[in-house]
């Protein structure tokens, strides 16, 4: 009994195959057309009073976010306090976050440009941490950060 096909056709068609269903995953990093997954939004208060932060998301022109959360005073990690923002979008974007405290002149809004961060640390995921603090003899400042830790940017939502 003979095979309609031999060794030779089965290796050159399993070949074509393969190389076609890895084809586009040659490279790890994140292409700006793929976006960046937002894992986590959170907001740590280190002062005694309470304030309203009005927080934006862009994903290119578009709002993907728009929100003012009250931030409970001297809330200062992210297991014993702060908020963390629900409704952030699911879906991966070039995201740019913007922050501000309301109705408190004299402090600068802020903003970070969570794609870019990503990329920089070839993840295809991202955290947002908005800190609100008061070092001595200096006012009040809102600052994203970020980390070099890898469970920052991992895709693990329980990472920290």
């Amino acid at each position: 009994m003979s095979l309609p096909y031999n060794r030779r056709k089965i290796l050159k068609f399993g070949g074509l195959a393969l190389g076609s269903s890895v084809a586009g995953c040659s490279s790890f990093r994140t292409s700006s057309s793929d976006g960046v997954r937002l894992v986590r939004a959170h907001i740590v208060n280190s002062v005694d009073e309470d304030f309203d932060v009005a927080v934006h998301l862009l994903d290119g022109d578009e709002t993907a976010y728009w929100e003012i959360v009250q931030v409970e005073g001297n809330s200062p990690g992210l297991q014993a306090g702060g908020v963390t923002l629900q409704g952030i979008p699911e879906t991966p974007g070039e995201y740019v976050a913007a922050a501000r405290l309301v109705d408190v002149p004299g402090v600068d809004p802020v903003t970070y440009d969570v794609a870019t961060a990503a990329r920089e640390h070839d993840s295809s995921c991202a955290r947002i941490r908005l800190l609100i603090r008061s070092p001595k003899d200096e006012g009040l400042s809102i600052s994203f950060r970020t980390s070099d830790s890898v469970e920052f940017w991992s895709c693990d939502p329980n990472a920290n």
